[in-house]
C-alpha cells in the first residue's frame, strides 16, 4: 500500500514540478528546431565531441559503496575543471537550452567504477542494475553520462535506455523486448548521452568478464540561469539526493557563466 501511495505521490509531484517550471523558467521565444533532436523525441540523445571530455582524474579519495561499486570523490578544482570544459569550452550549455529552451543548474556530479555483479546477487539493487524510472524528479529533469574509459562492447555494461513511447507501455513489453528495444551505450571518451530520468526507464547494463566500468554523472535542474550548485563537492559523499526541488531549495547557486 505504501509503496503504491510513494509511487502515485511521485507521478503528481513530477507533473506539478514541471508545471511551474515551463511557467517560470522555460525560454519561450527560442525555436531551433528542437524536435530535429532526438532527446525531445525519443527522451535521450548521445552527443559527439571533437575531443575527450574529461581529462585523467585524481583517485587518492576512493569510498566503496559495496562490494560492485566504488565512487572516486572529485576534488573541487576538478569539479570546476570539468565542467568548464563540458559546458562552457564544448558549449554544451548552449546546445541544452536551444533543445529543452531551458537553463540548468549542475546539482550533483558522480565518479563511479562498476564491476560485474554474481549472478546469485543480481536479483539485488546494487548500482541502478534493474529498470527504473528516477520518479522523485521533474519530468524536465536531466542527466548526463560519459565513460571515463572506452565502452567498446555490449559486455561493458553501458546504460541502456527505453525512450519514452516504449517507456510508457513498459509494463507490458517482456524482458526480451525491453532489452531489444534499448538503447545501449556502446561510447568512446568523447561522447555522452543525455536523457530525461523521469521519462525513460533506464538500466545499468550487465558487466561480463573483468572489464571494470568507470562513468560520471551529472544531475541537472530547471533554473532560471546556468548555475553551478555551490555544495556539489560535499554531494558526492552521500547518495544522490531525490525530490531535487526540496534537496537543493536552500543551496546557493554560482552563476556558470561569468
Amino acid at each position: 500500500m505504501f509503496k503504491y501511495l510513494y509511487k502515485i505521490f511521485c507521478i503528481l509531484f513530477s507533473y506539478i514540478i514541471a508545471y511551474f517550471e515551463n511557467i517560470f523558467f522555460k525560454i519561450k521565444e527560442i525555436d531551433n528546431n528542437q524536435f530535429e533532436s532526438s532527446l525531445l523525441r525519443q527522451g535521450y540523445e548521445k552527443m559527439v565531441f571533437p575531443e575527450i571530455l574529461v581529462d585523467k582524474i585524481d583517485e587518492t579519495n576512493v569510498i566503496k559503496s559495496n562490494k560492485y561499486m566504488k565512487r572516486v570523490i572529485i576534488s573541487k578544482e576538478e569539479i570546476k575543471k570539468i565542467l568548464h570544459k563540458l559546458f562552457i569550452d564544448l558549449k554544451l550549455f548552449e546546445k541544452i537550452t536551444n533543445i529543452t529552451n531551458f537553463n540548468y543548474s549542475i546539482d550533483y556530479i558522480i565518479y563511479y567504477k562498476n564491476i560485474s555483479i554474481d549472478k546469485e546477487d543480481q536479483h539485488l539493487e546494487w548500482y541502478a542494475n534493474h529498470w527504473h524510472k528516477d520518479k522523485p524528479m521533474s519530468r524536465n529533469s536531466l542527466k548526463i553520462m560519459f565513460p571515463l574509459k572506452k565502452i567498446s562492447d555490449l559486455k561493458h555494461g553501458g546504460i541502456k535506455i527505453l525512450d519514452i513511447k516504449n517507456s510508457k507501455n513498459f509494463l507490458l513489453l517482456s524482458e526480451n523486448k525491453k532489452n531489444l528495444a534499448s538503447f545501449k551505450m556502446i561510447s568512446d571518451t568523447n561522447e555522452l548521452v543525455a536523457f530525461f530520468p523521469n521519462l525513460c526507464f533506464h538500466r545499468a547494463g550487465d558487466i561480463e568478464e573483468d572489464y571494470e566500468r568507470e562513468q560520471i554523472m551529472i544531475q541537472l535542474n530547471p533554473s532560471k540561469n546556468w548555475s553551478i550548485n555551490s555544495k556539489i563537492y560535499q554531494k558526492q559523499f552521500k547518495i544522490e539526493p531525490k525530490f531535487p526541488f526540496f534537496s537543493y531549495f536552500f543551496d546557493r547557486k554560482e552563476r556558470l557563466l561569468k
